[in-house]
């Protein structure tokens, strides 16, 4: 995952706002995390902008 404690800070929030409180998202959105974690950053980005 994020190789900074940036990163993975914002990666962890990101994750938060994207699951709106649902605990299964957290869990599908962590484990693409795990993949690629700038894909979660560039999700959130997408949200907040629209």
């Amino acid at each position: 995952m994020a190789e900074s404690e940036f990163n993975l800070q914002n990666t962890r929030f990101a994750i938060l706002q994207l699951a709106k409180g649902k605990l299964a998202r957290v869990i599908e959105l962590s484990e693409h995390a795990k993949v690629d974690f700038r894909d979660i950053i560039y999700w959130v980005s997408l949200e907040s902008n629209s």
